[in-house]
């Protein structure tokens, strides 16, 4: 069942995936090239650096996907499954890490800097900055709980089980459930994902800047944050809405048998922020397709 029910849930997040970035590419190419206040580079204008970086951005969407293809296919009881999204997302990050990497230092007879001072916070697209944000405080919460009251299932392994009741009749258990057999491997990769996103940001912050290209450079450095925060929010919204599903389901049904009444309102509650994560899943997966043109205020 959860096998199932996870290809059906990856299926649905492929065609909503597309769906956006139809949407994202005609949005782009309706803004035009004059939809650059900050006079960054269109496309057909990116220098030699920015085009190493996409090259890079696009090696570890191809890494990141076929390490997702192995996990699902070798991990037991949906594990593999739920750690695909992180492996991923952990590719994608190192890809464009390594492409940041690559890009040439500011060259010329004569080299300056402006005197100002860059921060995460002026390139992190802020609306999806936010959701990662949240989704990342609303995941571990969410973990912690369900670890907590983890029981092993009817083969004696530990954390994959929900159970109600004291005795039979009255007493059901419910798998599988986001106990430790998932959550520790889960929670590993995504942490070790958000620190390949801290590292690959302070990359894109902080690498060397040529004043007289101020302008278009802080153009490619928005469309390169954008990726890096797409990426780290795959890591996280995925779990999320494979964690939240489950648990909301589990809730739901041990609510009709011998479980406390509140937990039917609190595994409805579960279901819709896996609809909320779901969605978000999504617009992460169309930016990091299609990343935004840079468009913005000009830093000073």
């Amino acid at each position: 069942m959860f096998v199932i029910l996870a290809a059906v849930s990856a299926a649905l997040l492929m065609l909503a995936a597309v769906a956006l970035l139809i949407v994202r590419v005609v949005g782009t190419a309706y803004r035009g090239p004059g939809a650059l206040p900050d006079g960054g580079p269109s496309p057909g204008q990116r220098g030699p650096g920015e085009v190493t970086a996409v090259r890079w951005r696009w090696a570890g969407i191809v890494a990141g996907v076929a390490g997702a293809a192995l996990m699902a296919t070798t991990g037991t009881l949906g594990r593999g499954l739920l750690l695909a999204a992180p492996v991923f997302g952990s590719g994608v990050l190192m890809g464009a890490l390594i492409g940041e990497l690559a890009r040439p230092a500011p060259g010329g007879p004569v080299r300056s800097a402006g005197l100002r001072i860059r921060r995460t916070v002026d390139y992190v697209p802020r609306g999806l900055g936010a959701v990662v944000v949240l989704a990342t405080v609303i995941l571990v919460v969410l973990t912690c709980v369900t670890t907590a009251v983890a029981e092993p299932d009817d083969m004696g392994r530990a954390g994959r089980a929900l159970t109600c009741g004291d005795s039979e009749p009255v007493f059901s258990s419910f798998t599988p459930w986001p106990g430790r057999y998932y959550t520790v491997p889960g929670m590993a990769l995504v942490a070790l994902g958000l620190i390949a996103a801290a590292v690959a940001m302070r990359r894109v912050v902080r690498r060397p800047q040529s004043a007289a290209e101020a302008a278009g450079d802080d153009a490619q450095r928005r469309r390169s944050a954008e990726v890096v925060v797409a990426a780290a929010g795959i890591s996280v919204l995925a779990p999320l809405t494979g964690f939240a599903l489950t648990a909301g389901l589990a809730l739901a049904t041990l609510a009709h048998q011998c479980g406390p009444a509140g937990w039917a309102t609190t595994g409805h509650a579960l279901t819709g922020v896996a609809v909320g994560a779901f969605a978000a899943t999504a617009w992460c997966g169309a930016c990091l397709v299609v990343p935004g043109r840079g468009h913005g205020r000009q830093l000073g």
